[in-house]
């Protein structure tokens, strides 16, 4: 599932509802992905202008 995260985000970021969308997940299952990729310091969050977060 990692590997699909990265072709998704491949190119720059999205933000939750388009990673979601992307994968074909809900924007919960979405958010556990990140928040694991996140923990082993694959990615990062940041803020989104107008659109909350982006990872």
């Amino acid at each position: 599932m990692h590997g699909l995260v990265f072709q998704a985000l491949r190119g720059g970021g999205a933000t939750g509802t388009e990673l979601a969308d992307r994968l074909g997940v809900t924007k919960q299952a979405a958010g556990q992905i990140v928040d694991d990729l996140e923990r082993r310091g694959y990615l990062r969050r940041e803020p989104h202008p107008g659109a909350g977060w982006s990872y």
